[in-house]
């Protein structure tokens, strides 16, 4: 698949995903009284993520590409729950996301913001990719990723690596790949089976801990490592 292709391929995928990912009914955990939850991340919180993750100059040479929210019963972060992302919003995402991941992995940041260099800059590195993706991925989606994610996540840098021959230009492709994912632009509850109540399910330490940063308005405004915190003191909890 050419570059080109590659690039048509991720803007479809952007806007199915992300549109799918807003009219997706969201059930709740059995015995839960709280109902799990998509909510779509704020302007401000994008923002503020960005230069978390990558650094403020990053951050504020893009402009946020998400809708205004509306409020429902007097709270914005209420309507965030319901705010849907058109197939024209989710490709002004990617181009975001294009953008920032162009940054990211340019002369001027690469050598402090990426964790490890390759052999050659000229050819796949799929160790140091991996490194690179998995450390991003977790701050981006507040949770490690599985393997399988970082598994598609290498070939997709490789495929792109061996088109442009150019072992950055790659990486920019899959490091894109993670922020138009449904997880980096949505805020997603994730219920696991509850050891105290067999049969039932409780929300996860990630997605607790998502909640409390939601309800401070700190997704974004603190460091990314708070919230790994955040997940290691509630997990403890339990």
């Amino acid at each position: 698949m050419n570059r080109i292709a590659l690039k048509f391929a991720l803007i479809l995928l952007c806007s199915s995903a992300l549109v799918a990912s807003c009219s997706q009914e969201i059930g709740e955990p059995e015995g839960s009284a709280s109902p799990l939850r998509v909510r779509l991340m704020s302007a401000e919180q994008y923002s503020n993520t960005l230069a978390h993750i990558f650094g403020q100059d990053v951050s504020d040479s893009v402009l946020p590409p998400l809708p205004p929210f509306t409020r429902t019963d007097g709270l914005l972060a209420s309507g965030a729950a319901f705010v849907g992302v058109t197939s024209d919003q989710a490709q002004q995402i990617q181009q975001a996301a294009e953008f920032v991941a162009g940054k990211v992995v340019d002369e001027s940041h690469r050598d402090y913001l990426l964790s490890c260099q390759p052999v050659s800059d000229k050819e796949a590195d799929s160790a140091c990719a991996a490194q690179i993706l998995k450390e991003i991925g977790r701050l981006l989606y507040r949770r490690p990723l599985d393997e399988t994610k970082v598994s598609h996540l290498v070939d997709v840098a490789e495929a792109a690596t061996s088109d442009a021959e150019d072992f950055y230009a790659g990486l920019a492709i899959a490091i894109e790949t993670l922020m138009i994912g449904p997880e980096a632009i949505f805020i997603v509850d994730v219920a696991e089976p509850d050891p105290n109540n067999p049969g039932e399910e409780r929300l996860d330490a990630f997605s607790i801990a998502s909640r409390s940063a939601i309800d401070a308005n700190v997704i974004g405004r603190s460091s990314p490592d708070l919230h790994v915190r955040q997940v290691r003191r509630f997990s403890s909890r339990r």
